[in-house]
């Protein structure tokens, strides 16, 4: 996952994610449509996915569409609950609009954000 990679790797600059799980919670909580191979058991003892992107944090992050368990479209009205310890993060190391989060309907959409983030960050 890029996730993991951005959080381990400090030469990674930027990181976007397209329709990725905002959170393993929701992998027990409804009726997952993910293969087994994303199960990370005892995960949830220790961290979710919002931990993990705090790790990205000073550096650039973009979620775009983030999916449930179900892999449905996250609320938008809940992203701002579900990263706010991520955003608490990038705010504490003055570097919250390097956390950028996205619900978008179309293709152009999507690639217009993408290009706009990585002129922004790279």
């Amino acid at each position: 996952m890029a996730l993991y990679a951005a959080a381990l790797d400090e030469r990674l600059k930027t990181t976007v994610v397209i329709e990725s799980l905002i959170n393993y919670k929701s992998l027990i909580q409804e009726q997952p449509d993910f293969p087994a191979s994303i199960f990370l058991f005892d995960v949830l003892n220790h961290f979710d996915i919002p931990q993990i992107i705090s790790l990205i944090a000073p550096r650039s992050i973009l979620l775009i569409n983030p999916v449930d368990g179900s892999r449905q479209d996250f609320p938008p009205s809940d992203l701002d609950e579900a990263l706010r310890w991520p955003s608490q993060i990038f705010d504490m190391l003055a570097s919250r609009e390097n956390l950028d989060y996205q619900c978008l309907k179309n293709n152009q959409s999507v690639n217009n954000k993408i290009i706009s983030f990585f002129k922004t960050h790279l």
